[in-house]
């Protein structure tokens, strides 16, 4: 039910190796999960996104999207 579009390509599915799940996983359920034995894993440009949209450590109030004072730190 969103307008956003998905971004698939910041994501991808693979078998789950001999180590086990990674640990940077997605739990995901019901239509979204993955078929047995792959798990969902977030590309590396996905983690460079993260990582630069972090590092603006936005300190002014959204008013849009309201923080609480514990989730700011």
């Amino acid at each position: 039910g969103s307008i956003m579009p998905p971004h698939a390509f910041l994501f991808e599915t693979r078998a789950i190796g001999a180590a086990g799940r990674s640990t940077n996983a997605l739990v995901l359920e019901g239509a979204f999960a993955p078929p047995a034995g792959h798990e969902v894993v977030p590309t590396r440009r996905a983690e460079q996104l993260v990582a630069y949209l972090r590092s603006l450590k936005s300190s002014g109030d959204l008013p849009e999207a309201p923080v609480k004072k514990e989730e700011a730190q």
